[in-house]
C-alpha cells in the first residue's frame, strides 16, 4: 500500500496534452528509498503545461513505426501499424494545409506565440478570430480549451473539446484532451475510449500512449494494457528515463503478481 500510494502521487499529474508532451509529474520510483523531486523540478515541469500548444496548420507526423531498437516484439509494431482512420486523418491534414489562407495561418500563429508567453486572454481572443474566419479549424477551438483548463475553467474546456470534436471528429489531440478531463472527473472507461480514438487517428502519438498507460496502471489496474503503452511510449521517446523507471516498476509488480498465481 506505502509503494502505491507514493507511485499513485507521482503519477496522478503526468497527464500529457497537445502536440508536445507534457509531463506534469515528480519523477517515478522502484522502491520506497528514492528522493522525491523537489519542488523546483516539480514547478519546471507544471511551467510546461503552458507550452502545450496544438498548430493545426502543419502536418503531423506520419504513422511510420519509429526506428528504435525496443520495436523488436511484434506486438510493439503492431501498435504503430497505419489504420484506416489515421491514413483519412492525414489526407484531411495535408488538404487542411494546402487550403488555409495566409492571413489565417498569421493570425493562427500569432495565436499560439501569445499562448507560448502565457498571454492567455490575447491568444483566447486570436483564436476566437480564427474562428470567425475559419470555423473548420479545430486546433483553434482545442487551443481554446487548453486555455481554459489551465485556467482553471473545466466546464469551458469540455465545451471546446466538444465544439473540436464536432468539426474534426477523428482529431486526435481533442480525443486526448477529452480523455484528460475525463480522467480527471473520473470517469475511466471515458478516458480509455478517448485515448484509444486518438491512438486510431493517430497510432504514434506519444502523449496519448503514456496517458492510457498511466490511466490503466494506477486507475484501472490494468497492468498488462499500462504495460504494453509504456512500451509504446518508449519506442518513440527512448531516453526518457523517468518513464523507463515507471515501466521498470510496473514490470516488477507483474512479476511478482504473476509468481503469486
Amino acid at each position: 500500500m506505502r509503494y502505491f500510494n507514493r507511485h499513485l502521487q507521482q503519477h496522478k499529474n503526468a497527464i500529457a496534452i497537445g502536440l508536445f508532451t507534457v509531463m506534469l509529474s515528480a519523477c517515478s520510483t522502484i522502491n520506497d528509498t528514492d528522493e522525491a523531486v523537489s519542488a523546483e523540478e516539480q514547478q519546471a515541469e507544471l511551467k510546461k503545461l503552458a507550452k502545450a500548444l496544438v498548430d493545426e496548420t502543419e502536418l503531423e507526423k506520419s504513422s511510420t513505426p519509429p526506428d528504435n531498437k525496443l520495436a523488436s516484439d511484434t506486438n510493439q509494431q503492431d501498435a504503430f501499424k497505419p489504420t484506416e482512420q489515421s491514413l483519412e486523418y492525414q489526407r484531411k491534414q495535408k488538404q487542411m494545409q494546402q487550403s488555409i489562407p495566409s492571413n489565417i495561418s498569421e493570425l493562427y500563429q500569432r495565436a499560439l506565440s501569445a499562448m507560448q508567453a502565457e498571454q492567455w486572454q490575447q491568444a483566447n481572443d486570436l483564436f476566437s478570430q480564427v474562428i470567425v474566419l475559419s470555423p473548420e479549424l479545430s486546433g483553434s477551438y482545442l487551443n481554446q480549451a487548453i486555455i481554459a483548463q489551465k485556467t482553471q475553467q473545466l466546464v469551458l474546456a469540455q465545451e471546446k473539446i466538444n465544439q473540436a470534436l464536432k468539426v474534426n471528429p477523428i482529431s486526435p489531440y481533442a480525443h486526448n484532451l477529452n480523455g484528460v478531463l475525463a480522467r480527471q472527473r473520473g470517469e475511466f472507461q471515458v478516458a480509455e475510449q478517448s485515448y484509444l480514438a486518438a491512438l486510431n487517428s493517430l497510432p504514434n502519438y506519444a502523449d496519448a500512449h503514456l496517458n492510457l498507460a498511466i490511466l490503466a496502471e494506477l486507475y484501472q489496474g490494468k497492468l498488462a494494457l499500462a504495460q504494453q503503452h509504456y512500451q509504446a511510449y518508449l519506442m518513440i521517446h527512448q531516453d526518457d528515463k523517468q518513464v523507463q523507471r515507471w515501466l521498470a516498476g510496473l514490470s516488477l509488480k507483474l512479476a511478482q503478481t504473476n509468481a503469486g498465481e
